[in-house]
């Protein structure tokens, strides 16, 4: 018996719309502007083939667009502009935390704008268009280098937005993420895990006001607004744990709790160290509470949906950038303590450490460094520790190697379960 041939995927497109395979309602096949098919679904197949009607004039007003010279910077503005904000989660892929979006605003305004880069066609867009941006800023001195991964995070990440509202076609994606990264990011290697030299940077912050934050920073490495955004609810001094479900924003001016990424909520434990400091921080705060209010200042920590463990001495949440903030308080404390490289110190760097101490601690067992450090796959942690575990399979070879060398004369192997026996 012959077979029926299936329809092509230009067929289906053009023709009627079927019914979903898992038999909710219909679908109508269409194709974007990148070339791949896509599926417009409905409830009936009247309401599947008018949304894919939709879809299909939209992408066609998109072309439109961005044939009558649409620049890169007009894309950018257009982004971040539009975008919808929000916490980046499986659900809404689109979302941009208030933190990003700020940020990448004044990146576009102050940076990018005043580039030649920004007067480029945005079709006509190429890999060297993007390394020339990448090689003006490095060549500004009053840039940091992270400024820099950020600018061109912010026109990674402006283009990709246009490419999933059929602005512009993949390609020209393809050709900004091409291009050769800031030095920043090419020289960066997470150093190993020394305990003197977390010994050496531990010391350096004992006297220091926020000493407490450092410890925890650099046991457990939460990310800056999350331990920024934590409570004294979220400890747990019997368990020993700090429960992170946070993240800090500032929206005009006023700190606002907003769900951490991926709105992942997790409890890690803390060490004795960071246990012993945070009761001393507790002590100090309290004082500091006392002497505001003695002068008549109010203290906004007691409002209900504050209480913020680490606080400024006006009472508000502790910033995570400028002056006064996270990683200025920790570079002026390693620059008063004589440490020689505190300039390459900052705040995430001891996340880094946490994790580095921690993979060494456990054997290289990536699952716990995921599960404390709140990431959601392995990914980010093989390509960010990965050299750190081949170190530690060295040392696990050399052991292995040691013990197959001994002599067999004095090696007796005991019961099952049991020591080697000499």
């Amino acid at each position: 018996m012959s077979r029926v041939a299936k329809p092509s995927a230009r067929a289906r497109a053009a023709g009627e719309p079927i019914r979903r395979a898992d038999g909710k309602g219909f679908r109508a096949a269409y194709y974007d502007r990148r070339g791949r098919l896509r599926w417009a679904s409905g409830p009936t197949g009247k309401a599947a083939d008018s949304r894919r009607s939709a879809l299909v004039a939209r992408l066609q007003v998109a072309s439109s667009a961005v044939q009558e010279g649409t620049t890169v910077h007009d894309l950018l503005s257009l982004w971040v502009r539009e975008v919808r904000l929000g916490t980046r989660t499986k659900k809404a892929r689109g979302g941009l935390k208030t933190s990003s979006h700020t940020r990448s605003e004044g990146l576009v305004r102050n940076h990018i704008a005043r580039l030649p880069v920004a007067n480029v066609p945005v079709l006509e867009l190429t890999t060297r268009d993007v390394d020339e941006m990448v090689r003006a800023l490095e060549d500004e001195n009053h840039l940091a280098p992270r400024s820099i991964e950020y600018a061109l995070g912010t026109l990674i990440a402006g283009l990709s937005w246009g490419v999933q509202k059929a602005l512009i076609p993949a390609a020209v994606l393809t050709e900004a993420r091409n291009a050769t990264p800031p030095a920043v990011v090419r020289a960066r290697v997470v150093p190993p895990f020394s305990m003197a030299r977390t010994r050496e940077l531990l010391s350096a912050v004992a006297a220091h006001r926020l000493r407490s934050l450092f410890e925890v920073e650099a046991s457990v490495g939460p990310r800056q607004g999350e331990a920024l955004a934590a409570s004294w609810d979220d400890v747990d001094w019997s368990a020993r744990t700090l429960l992170i479900q946070w993240t800090l924003v500032w929206k005009k001016g006023k700190p606002v709790r907003e769900p951490n990424k991926s709105s992942q909520t997790r409890s890690v434990p803390l060490s004795g160290r960071a246990i012993a400091a945070l009761r001393e921080w507790q002590q100090r705060q309290a004082a500091e509470r006392r002497t505001a209010l003695e002068s008549g200042q109010p203290w906004p920590n007691d409002r209900a949906d504050a209480n913020y463990i680490w606080t400024s001495p006006n009472g508000n949440p502790v910033r995570g950038t400028g002056t006064g903030g996270a990683t200025h308080q920790l570079k002026y404390a390693l620059k008063k303590a004589a440490v020689s490289d505190w300039q390459e110190w900052n705040f995430y760097a001891l996340r880094h450490l946490a994790a580095s101490w921690i993979l060494a601690a456990n054997n290289g067992n990536l699952f716990e460094v995921m599960k404390i450090l709140g990431h959601s796959s392995y990914r980010q942690i093989e390509k960010t520790y990965g050299h750190l575990l081949s170190e530690m399979l060295k040392s696990t070879m050399k052991a292995a190697n040691e013990l197959l060398d001994e002599p067999a004369a004095v090696r007796v192997l005991a019961e099952p379960g049991q020591r080697w026996l000499h």
